[in-house]
């Protein structure tokens, strides 16, 4: 299903580019974001609960953070393979 709707928005977009030119497809896309970003400006979701405790800060968390990272291999693994992959990815561009 996703595939196919993929494949509508770039047939779509080709008989723009065809009909105008690439100005127009992109406005279009541009516009197509508008909706979705009207949608989600004005939605009011509620919590699942009401927390008891205060909401935490952005700081602090990053504080609690610091440490789970630097004594979990498995994150560290993931930190280390995104680094190498990052450097490598430079140095070819």
């Amino acid at each position: 299903m996703e595939l196919c709707s993929i494949n509508l928005c770039l047939a779509i977009a080709g008989f723009i580019l065809v009909a105008a030119n690439a100005g127009v497809v992109f406005l279009t896309d541009a516009l197509s974001f508008v909706g979705v970003i009207i949608i989600l400006y004005r939605w009011q979701r509620k919590p699942l609960y009401e927390s008891a405790l205060p909401a935490e800060r952005v700081l602090g968390s990053m504080r609690a953070g610091i440490p789970y990272v630097r004594f979990s291999p498995a994150l560290q693994a993931v930190l280390i393979r995104a680094a190498v992959l990052t450097i490598v990815a430079r140095v070819l561009c």
